[in-house]
């Protein structure tokens, strides 16, 4: 039997206060709260918090981006699938020391 990496939620429990902030989202928080893996204390998401940290590190403005990231992410953001052959050719001909600088600047368009 797998371990779970939480333990589980009660049938009925009420839904935890959330803060003002978080209001406009309560719909989205509630279908979150549903999903699996279930979970009653958010102080166990903490190693998926430092994780994301990095991975969602503030990106260098685009104008600090080396002509091939440059180039890469122009070519990325027209792709139409995460199997795309061009897609994984563009990747692989990016030199590794931009693929963070251009991952990051992927990300803050998407986001836009």
């Amino acid at each position: 039997m797998p371990r779970r990496i939480c333990s589980p939620r009660k049938k009925g429990a009420k839904a935890p206060d959330l803060p003002k902030e978080w209001a406009a989202h309560a719909d989205f928080i509630e279908k979150w709260r549903a999903m699996e893996p279930a979970f009653d204390d958010a102080a166990k998401l903490r190693p998926a918090v430092f994780l994301s940290r990095d991975v969602m590190a503030p990106a260098r403005s685009r104008s600090e981006l080396s002509e091939p990231a440059r180039i890469a992410v122009e070519a990325l953001l027209k792709v139409g699938s995460a199997n795309s052959p061009v897609g994984k050719k563009v990747v692989e001909a990016l030199p590794a020391t931009d693929r963070r600088a251009a991952m990051s600047q992927l990300i803050e368009a998407m986001r836009l």
